[in-house]
């Protein structure tokens, strides 16, 4: 008897985290990743004229909180993903491309979120970087 309620209750904590996360998901609409996304990542990270004019200035974030601007951009380079120390997830949502790309024992993530504004090209709107070595050694 007492393994027929155990299984009823994980059956309906299941039901019941299954619902909220579809509350929690609701108008969220995930996306395939549109092979022109990657035509401009590519050209983002090896043209510096072409990433300048395709940062929706100012974005966030700075990790002061200011925003970021054109004279205190640092111009990204591609980033390589070894699939063991570092990880990247891109994900397609609403229009936005989250990118994440992190450390696998969480030292550095570095988040990024791209769109196509009104001119129909894509742009990045936001940009953070937390890197815990870097944390430690200001202190």
């Amino acid at each position: 008897m007492s393994i027929f309620l155990c299984m009823a209750f994980l059956m309906a904590t299941q039901s019941c985290k299954q619902k909220s996360e579809d509350v929690l998901n609701a108008g969220i609409q995930e996306e395939s990743i549109p092979e022109s996304f990657f035509n401009f990542y590519n050209r983002f990270h090896t043209d510096s004229v072409f990433q300048m004019e395709h940062i929706a200035f100012p974005i966030p974030e700075q990790e002061d909180g200011k925003k970021y601007t054109e004279e205190s951009w640092i111009i990204n380079k591609a980033f390589s993903v070894d699939e063991v120390n570092y990880q990247r997830k891109l994900q397609s949502t609403n229009g936005i491309i989250y990118e994440i790309i992190y450390h696998t024992q969480g030292i550095f993530t570095l988040e990024r979120r791209f769109t196509k504004l009104s001119d129909e090209s894509w742009n990045l709107i936001f940009y953070k970087v937390s890197n815990e070595l870097d944390d430690g050694w200001q202190k």
